[in-house]
Parts: C-alpha cells; sequence; structure tokens
C-alpha cells in the first residue's frame, strides 16, 4: 500500500473480490461473510463470501479477499460532534 497520512483513510477495492483499507484499530467481527471493523474514522462493515483476512499490519492496514457484495461505512467520528452528532450521541 502507498504512503498515506495518519489522519487519511483509504479504501480500495479490485475486481470485487480484493479489499485494501488503512486505519483499522480494531476487528469487532469476522467470519466468512461478514466483517466489522473499527477505523481511525468510523465503523466499516463488508458483506459478501468467501471472505479471508490475508494481511494485517501493525500500523492498520488490512487486506481482505473473497466475493465483495457490499461495504457500509457508519458516520465518521469527527461529524459526532457537530449538530447531529450531539442530538444522536450514545
Amino acid at each position: 500500500m502507498s504512503e498515506i497520512k495518519a489522519s487519511e483513510q483509504m479504501l480500495k477495492i479490485s475486481d470485487w473480490k480484493k479489499l485494501e483499507l488503512n486505519g483499522v484499530d480494531n476487528i469487532l467481527e469476522f467470519d466468512d461473510s461478514v466483517l466489522s471493523l473499527e477505523t481511525n474514522r468510523g465503523r466499516i462493515y463488508v458483506e459478501g463470501e468467501g471472505l479471508k483476512i490475508e494481511a494485517l499490519s501493525e500500523s492498520g492496514e488490512i487486506l481482505i479477499n473473497g466475493t465483495i457484495y457490499g461495504i457500509y461505512v457508519s458516520a465518521d467520528k469527527a461529524t459526532k460532534k457537530g449538530f447531529f452528532g450531539k442530538i444522536f450521541a450514545k
């Protein structure tokens, strides 16, 4: 993966079979059909089939292989300080 600043996040999908992502802080849930990640910018959920974590670095870069059906991103952590973040904060 290329050089990226810590505050930036990169998500790259190749041919719906390979996902590269940086800024991963924690893997919340994982099996061959769903992956839930906590990142420095919020949560990311990946749905698919035959999902495998091929690489995970200490710097928070992850490589996932398998058939990817969908990627869902939660609200950016930075927006929680805004108007709607105050209303919907837990």
